[in-house]
């Protein structure tokens, strides 16, 4: 037998596949009617973020491991965690107090 394929098939909506070799490959399978190819893309460069990082630094914790790309850490910290916001001092019944101080005469 000089050449063969074959069809993969498997139970998962997702998978990663590495294939050893002289260079070391990887394939993405997924199923289509699941999974969108942007969400396998993102997968994907979140998958060689930490590839790249392992690779720069073997000794590497889990804990300074960064999957996110640049642009999503930057939506994530900067875009949808609006600035700051001040609360007021002091437990609810404090606060509670204070605000019918303030309204002693008005109706409940």
């Amino acid at each position: 037998m000089i050449n063969s394929s074959g069809h993969e098939r498997t139970n998962y909506d997702f998978n990663l596949i590495i294939i050893p070799g002289s260079s070391i490959k990887l394939k993405f399978c997924f199923n289509e009617d699941r999974i969108n190819i942007e969400r396998v893309h993102q997968i994907k460069q979140h998958f060689l973020n930490i590839l790249d990082q392992v690779l720069k630094k073997p000794e590497i914790t889990l804990l300074e491991l960064n999957y996110l790309t640049d642009t999503e850490r930057h939506q994530l910290l900067d875009l949808f965690n609006p600035a700051p916001v001040e609360f007021p001092k002091g437990t609810i019944v404090d606060l509670f107090q204070e605000q019918a101080a303030k309204s002693a005469h008005a109706t409940a």
